[in-house]
């Protein structure tokens, strides 16, 4: 039983403690995120999806909504994201501040990801473009 566990714990699933306010009001700081690491075998992943990403080593991940998806052109006008010119409805934000951020075309393994706390200066936050290979697995619930 415990090398199933470990098994499990170290190829499947990944825990993720929250910190920081990146994620709220989704995820709040000390949450426990269980990952899932073999998410993205059947399919790619999707615009709304939170997921870690590898952001230094095995250990430091960050949690992150995906917006983009490859190919794609995300602009942020007055804290409004739109994707290749349409505006993305994002109800689980709450008072975004009115960031903005000139036009970024995704390459072909590239995802836009972000945080759902936009209520703090677009200086507090690490966003942007990421590569396919970054994306550890997909949040679960």
């Amino acid at each position: 039983m415990a090398l199933i566990t470990i098994i499990l714990f170290t190829q499947v699933f990944s825990l993720v403690v929250v910190h920081g306010k990146s994620m709220e009001p989704t995820y709040r700081e000390n949450d426990l995120v269980l990952v899932n690491r073999l998410s993205y075998f059947a399919g790619p992943p999707e615009r709304g999806e939170i997921v870690a990403i590898k952001f230094a080593g095995r250990s430091l991940m960050l949690l992150k909504r995906i917006i983009g998806l490859p190919g794609e052109t995300v602009i942020i006008s007055d804290g409004q994201i739109s994707i290749n010119g349409t505006a993305l409805a994002e109800p689980y934000l709450i008072s975004p501040l009115p960031w903005n951020l000139p036009a970024r075309v995704l390459a072909a393994e590239e995802y836009f990801v972000i945080g759902d706390n936009r209520r703090q200066a677009i200086e507090e936050h690490f966003f942007g473009r990421v590569k396919a290979e970054q994306i550890v697995g997909r949040a679960l619930w």
